[in-house]
């Protein structure tokens, strides 16, 4: 099968780059023609992996199936495809017309959560769960991994990992922390970006410069989860965290806070399973409470770690996503050979 696999651009540090990048290695190791095409790639490929600049494609070239979540790519790309699969990336795109479009023309949806199609089924109007695909991504790099240590360092670690934007509303995270009764603790910032002036800043304001450390950027993240007590996120507009599924690899509790529906869009109450693989928050006392509660009782947070790591290995790992592609596209096939 001829596979074209499009993004814009792939980076060395995002989770997203991360997806297309294990997608496109995926087909080509289950014996299809692979095209992985952006317009500029910075990170390492598996091998024979190439990409390719939509420029480079031959005017009479066709594929099988094309699969992506560039817009502007995809509906440049998308007359040469027999089959069309839209893995939207964000909760809702900039561009609402591409987006109708894609998911008009579309054969197949393939989002990570059901909460995410209902996000886009409430905003178009249209009834979109009957051609979607719903099968949580796990990152290959997740697979390998030895069953954690579970003891952890002191003083106790709090990790967040990601880009310093305005969605992912670290500043939350740092109001939460100042609110914290525990003696003894750290949060490690791994990542950077926009926000990081304004972050430190308010670490500085808020006398917590001896407790809150900004590593920036990191070519591998696993050191840090491997020392982390506890995960923390806040993100506003993120319809699937891959760093809460890197979290769960690693043996580590997340507190995340919750979707409302209004102002907050996360996947946070699907990843995180309130009380059993982490708590679910709505506000900073909320959290502060949460993280002195694991803090004040290490039994209680390891038991919550080996939770969280046993239904990562039961419930997500690449071998059942790969299937759910490959049923996908198996059910599209037989449709249009029944039509």
């Amino acid at each position: 099968m001829r596979v074209a696999v499009a993004h814009g651009d792939l980076g060395p540090w995002d989770g997203s780059s991360r997806y297309i990048a294990d997608v496109a290695a995926l087909f080509a190791e289950h014996g299809h023609e692979v095209s992985l095409i952006c317009r500029g790639c910075t990170r390492e490929l598996s091998a024979g992996l190439v990409p390719r600049h939509p420029e480079e494609l031959a005017a009479d070239e066709r594929f099988d199936l094309l699969y992506g979540s560039d817009l502007e790519l995809l509906a440049v790309l998308q007359p040469r495809a027999e089959r069309f699969f839209y893995a939207p990336l964000d909760v809702l795109a900039s561009s609402p017309e591409r987006e109708r479009w894609a998911l008009q023309q579309c054969d197949r949806i393939f989002r990570f959560t059901s909460a995410s199609v209902d996000i886009l089924e409430r905003t178009y109007g249209m009834e979109l769960h009957a051609k979607s695909v719903i099968s949580v991504y796990v990152s290959r790099a997740f697979e390998d991994l030895a069953e954690p240590h579970w003891s952890r360092p002191t003083p106790p670690e709090l990790l967040w990992v990601g880009r310093l934007i305005d969605t992912k509303n670290v500043a939350f995270l740092i109001r939460a922390v100042a609110l914290l009764q525990s003696p003894s603790w750290r949060l490690v910032l791994v990542g950077d970006g926009p926000e990081r002036p304004a972050l430190e800043k308010q670490v500085e304001d808020g006398g917590l410069a001896e407790r809150v450390q900004f590593v920036g950027h990191a070519l591998e993240s696993s050191p840090y989860f491997k020392s982390a007590s506890l995960f923390l996120t806040a993100s506003t507009s993120e319809h699937y965290s891959l760093t809460l599924m890197e979290a769960a690899a690693h043996g580590v509790p997340c507190i995340g806070l919750a979707p409302d529906g209004s102002e907050v869009f996360n996947a946070c109450d699907e990843q995180i399973l309130d009380g059993f693989s982490g708590f679910l928050v709505s506000d900073e006392e909320q959290m502060a409470r949460c993280i002195d509660r694991l803090l004040n009782d290490e039994s209680a947070r390891e038991a919550m770690a080996r939770r969280t790591w046993q239904r990562k290995m039961d419930e997500f790992t690449a071998a059942h996503f790969w299937g759910e592609l490959q049923s996908a596209f198996s059910k599209v096939l037989r449709g249009a050979a029944e039509s």
